[in-house]
């Protein structure tokens, strides 16, 4: 996620998951979930996906998808795209 320019106050922008794979069993993400912080002076955050291919039941998942959305919030208004999705391959 980046700015127009750099945030003059840290900026904590919020997101929603979705797609057919569940977080926390299908991937993790880095930082809290549901939220980038963006610190000030910067113009731009990240988050990191990391996927698990192999389920508790220890068998090969099949293909699934985990998008993120970014929500519009105070003090900042979300551009386009807002929404970002993977396929996650095992």
């Amino acid at each position: 996620m980046s700015a127009s320019a750099a945030a003059s106050q840290s900026i904590t922008v919020s997101y929603s998951t979705g797609g057919s794979a569940k977080l926390g069993s299908d991937y993790t993400l880095s930082g809290t979930p549901g939220q980038i912080d963006v610190p000030a002076g910067q113009s731009s955050a990240s988050v990191s996906l990391h996927a698990n291919v192999v389920g508790s039941s220890g068998k090969k998942q099949k293909n699934k998808t985990a998008s993120l959305l970014l929500q519009s919030g105070g003090g900042y208004k979300v551009g386009k795209p807002k929404k970002a999705t993977v396929t996650i391959v095992p």
